[in-house]
């Protein structure tokens, strides 16, 4: 699962790299492109390793399959762009050839991590036949409920002691810039009625 959010991250610096240089050409959007496609060529054997079935290799085999062709059609794009007046022929072809692979490779990625976590929660669940009933799910629900009750305990004591601290610091700011009390002449009091 790590790895293939990896291989995620990696697609989107590829595609929002080239993007960069497509709008403002410059070479470091193409330098960090290139370190992006070498993290992804890096990742794949990696997660080749990982993935034990027909259906997740399939899923890889495709993912591999559309980068090579949104690499192939991002340098298409560069060559276009480099000559003369190719500005608009290259924007073109980045959003008929470019654009279409780059959504095709995140719904690849989306359906092999998906696929692998199928896998992982049916593992978990089959792996544990005492708790009946109890799905990773709603461990994960717990989990959350649980941070959120921390979350909220350590926010109030944050604030309440942020709070503390401000009464105390306008009482004593308060206390040195009152005047002196109004002393009122002793007289007699009013009664009072029932």
């Amino acid at each position: 699962m790590i790895e293939a959010t990896r291989l995620e991250v990696a697609a989107q610096k590829t595609s929002s790299a080239f993007r960069g240089y497509v709008a403002e050409p410059e070479e470091r959007f193409l330098r960090e492109r290139d370190s992006a496609l070498q993290e992804f060529a890096e990742i794949v054997p990696r997660l080749q390793r990982l993935i034990h079935t027909e259906e997740g290799a399939r899923d890889l085999g495709e993912i591999h399959t559309v980068m090579e062709a949104l690499r192939a059609s991002q340098d298409h794009i560069l060559a276009v762009l480099r000559s003369k007046d190719g500005r608009p022929a290259a924007l073109s072809i980045l959003r008929e050839e470019a654009l279409p692979l780059r959504d095709r490779l995140t719904h690849s990625i989306d359906v092999l991590v998906e696929g692998q976590r199928g896998l992982l929660d049916a593992g978990q669940a089959d792996s544990n036949p005492r708790l009946p009933g109890w799905h990773p799910a709603h461990l994960s629900r717990r989990r959350g409920r649980r941070l959120c009750v921390w979350h909220r305990h350590f926010a109030r004591r944050s604030l309440s002691k942020q709070i503390g601290g401000t009464v105390q610091h306008v009482q004593s700011s308060s206390a040195s810039s009152r005047p002196a009390p109004i002393s009122r002449r002793p007289g007699p009091r009013k009664p009072r009625l029932p």
